[in-house]
């Protein structure tokens, strides 16, 4: 059986950056922190989900906490550091983070897409019909 190193399948934070013992350039990310970086310095503490944000998966020493958000709200970026409400059918999303109703002549079919002009889509309809058997 092979050996097995100081913190194997832990992420390390650098302690320094050369030297002739291993064991004093590493160290593992302590209970709670975490680093995406190999060669870091420093382990960032793990974030706690809180309001709208409701636990997804553990805080590990290789990668933060994921959260997602309650039910009926959107995670708001790629991270999901934040929710959003969930715009239903005849609805969408605004900058401002919240929904409004499909503006006159639009509609939407999907949940929290933008808004489709009636024209348009009725056009492309029309065209596919003309198409048709």
């Amino acid at each position: 059986m092979g050996s097995r190193h100081r913190g194997q399948g832990l992420r390390n934070r650098l302690v320094k950056p050369s030297g002739t013992n291993p064991q004093q350039l590493c160290t593992p990310c302590e209970d709670g922190t975490y680093t995406y970086q190999s060669l870091g310095y420093r382990c960032s503490s793990c974030i706690q989900c809180v309001g709208a944000l409701v636990h997804f998966k553990d805080c590990t020493p290789k990668s933060n906490t994921q959260c997602r958000c309650k039910e009926g709200l959107r995670c708001g970026d790629a991270g999901c550091t934040f929710c959003v409400d969930e715009c239903g059918k005849g609805e969408e999303p605004t900058k401002k983070r919240d929904c409004r109703p499909c503006p006159k002549g639009t509609f939407n079919d999907q949940i929290h897409q933008d808004c489709k002009s009636f024209s348009t889509s009725y056009g492309r309809w029309s065209r596919l019909q003309s198409l048709g058997p």
